[in-house]
C-alpha cells in the first residue's frame, strides 16, 4: 500500500500535471473530476467535496456533500497521454 508521501513524490518525479479522480454514480456510470498536480496536496488534507446530487443524475433531491478520497493503490500514469504534462 502506497502512502500519500510516496504518491506526491511520484507525481513530482514523473512530471504529472493532472490527476483524475474517477468514481461511479448510483447508476454505475463512470464520472471523474480533474485536479492539477499543484492542487493535489491540498486535496489530501481537505478532501475533494462534490455536490451529492451528481451521484443520482439529478433524479433524487440529495442536498448533501460527498467526499472523494483517493485510493493510492490505483495510482497509474495514463499511457495514452503525452510524455509532457502526464495525467494519472
Amino acid at each position: 500500500m502506497e502512502t500519500a508521501k510516496e504518491i506526491l513524490n511520484k507525481i513530482k518525479e514523473e512530471g504529472v500535471e493532472f490527476i483524475r479522480l474517477q468514481f461511479t454514480d448510483m447508476s454505475g456510470y463512470l464520472k471523474n473530476v480533474a485536479v492539477t498536480a499543484t492542487e493535489f496536496p491540498k486535496l489530501l488534507v481537505d478532501k475533494y467535496r462534490i455536490d451529492g446530487g451528481v451521484m443520482f443524475d439529478g433524479t433524487c433531491p440529495y442536498d448533501g456533500e460527498l467526499i472523494l478520497k483517493p485510493d493510492y493503490d490505483t495510482f497509474t500514469i495514463l499511457p495514452w497521454r503525452p510524455q509532457q504534462g502526464k495525467v494519472v
